[in-house]
């Protein structure tokens, strides 16, 4: 059965087969924004979540168009 806490049984899943980089760099970006913080630049987020601006870039742009982020032209 799948836990929340990642490191539950005090194991890195990191380095299983069946771990998803992709997924855990999109909840790490989704984590990024938080209640009190809900506007971040890409360049910001990039920092952030340690990827570089163009892979950041690639995530948010389809996390928005799944309907998980919504893009801010402002920013």
């Amino acid at each position: 059965m799948a836990s929340s806490n990642p490191n539950a049984d005090g194991d890195d899943p990191r380095g299983s087969a069946s771990f998803s980089q992709s997924l855990e760099r999109g909840l790490g970006i989704l984590a990024a924004f938080t209640g009190h913080r809900g506007s971040l630049g890409v360049a910001d987020l990039a920092r952030e979540v340690g990827l570089t601006k163009s892979t950041t870039h690639r995530y948010v742009n389809t996390l928005a168009a799944l309907g998980y982020l919504q893009q801010d032209d402002n920013r």
